[in-house]
């Protein structure tokens, strides 16, 4: 199950508390979750870990309906009407006990799933038991029995229902180039005239490409991200090494002042007043400093507030937008706008939308429009998530996503 923008193996522990807790008095501490408690607690997780981690101002989220992608990169509303057709025909059965394994492990990760490369896998969100064996017919991959199978065409084919089966994963040292690897395992990168790129555990002493391919807490030492595969998996640096990336500094610590071939070194950017780059402080602040000077971790603003300034430009934060000057929450409903495309729920841009809805020049062209919501099904749209269904059909119009069997 693919769970956020981003995917739990053993965390090295923060420097000091997450900050992020189990929202009280509601369910989301309950070891038995239902399909839609657990999409509402992912939400109000993922809703508490935004506030922490990125300096974002939710107060204006709708916390219990965040538009997560997952299970195969679809939208709440698509992943629901699959997931019950799923079950009526017994291809699949939901699990209680794994899903709330899944919230308390994104919940453990905190800074790290915005920070750092997350393997869904890694994740245990393996809410959903398939029961389609290898090579029947499938529609989604939590329908596959074998854990890390994929439903996919068995010849290469175009993806769509009716030609898809579930697909065995390849297993360590085998070749990944065309199929996925096993839970734990992961598809390291190499080419040399052909793709030779195999599953490799990524545990310490492994080869890897980049530092995605390692285990949580380990970092690619030597590799280069160019397929060579030239790298040693190793254990991540404690606060004050040098890094040349944020992956080679233990649980939460970044790397502050690497650019380039320039190393920086790791730091703990929860601490307050800590230097800090790129935007990044975690514990609900922001990175205020000029430009290309390393910044100060700094208390975030609010809607009303005065924009901060991080690297020299004006910034509130990943959800709110610096509009003449003040922090303000990017285009409400019917309001005008310009930007194209939709910002989605870190929307910082003044002339776009806030949250779900989209500027209706996505649809109907034009340089200005208004701040739309998704629509019903029938009414035209140019992709999912302009649509209340979270699907938009072949043929630009608003439709439940389509069930295979």
């Amino acid at each position: 199950m693919s769970s956020l923008l981003v995917g739990c193996g053993e965390i090295p522990p923060a420097v000091t508390d997450g900050g992020v807790d189990a929202p009280s008095g509601d369910v989301c501490g309950n070891p038995q979750l239902s399909v839609d408690e657990f999409f509402t607690c992912l939400s109000r997780t993922f809703c508490d870990v935004l506030a922490d981690c990125t300096g974002a101002d939710v107060a204006h989220l709708d916390c219990d309906n965040l538009p997560l992608s997952l299970l195969d990169n679809n939208l709440p509303p698509a992943v629901k009407r699959l997931l019950a057709n799923s079950s009526a025909a017994g291809r699949a059965q939901w699990s209680p006990p794994k899903a709330a394994e899944c919230i308390a492990n994104v919940r453990a990760l905190q800074c790290q799933l915005f920070a750092k490369e997350v393997d869904d896998d890694e994740l245990g969100c393996d809410a959903v038991i398939g029961n389609v064996l290898d090579g029947a017919p499938c529609q989604a991959d939590f329908e596959c029995a074998t854990p890390g199978s994929r439903c996919q065409s068995p010849s290469g084919g175009p993806p769509g229902c009716g030609n898809e089966v579930c697909r065995k994963p390849a297993a360590l040292g085998q070749s990944c180039a065309d199929v996925g690897c096993g839970p734990g395992n992961h598809c390291v990168r190499r080419f040399s005239g052909t793709d030779m790129s195999t599953c490799e555990s990524g545990a310490a002493g492994a080869v890897c490409d980049r530092s995605g391919e390692c285990d949580q807490g380990l970092f690619c030492n030597g590799g280069t991200g160019n397929q060579t595969a030239a790298g040693i998996c190793t254990a991540a640096k404690p606060a004050g090494a040098i890094c040349l990336e944020d992956l080679e500094c233990q649980g939460e610590l970044m790397c502050v002042g690497e650019s380039g071939t320039n190393t920086g070194f790791c730091s703990d950017v929860r601490a307050v007043g800590a230097q800090c780059d790129d935007l990044t402080c975690f514990g609900h602040q922001l990175c205020v400093g000029p430009q290309s000077q390393l910044g100060t971790c700094s208390p975030a603003v609010s809607a009303g507030a005065a924009c901060a300034t991080s690297n020299g430009v004006s910034w509130c934060g990943f959800a709110l937008a610096c509009d003449a000057s003040v922090c303000a929450v990017a285009g409400a409903l019917g309001d005008t706008c310009t930007a194209r495309g939709r910002s989605g729920i870190l929307s910082t841009d003044p002339n776009g939308c806030a949250g779900t809805l989209f500027c209706s020049t996505d649809i109907v062209g034009g340089a200005t429009g208004t701040c739309e919501a998704p629509r019903a099904d029938g009414q035209s749209c140019m992709q999912n998530d302009h649509c209340v269904s979270a699907f938009c059909d072949p043929n630009r119009t608003c439709a439940p996503i389509p069930v295979c069997f």
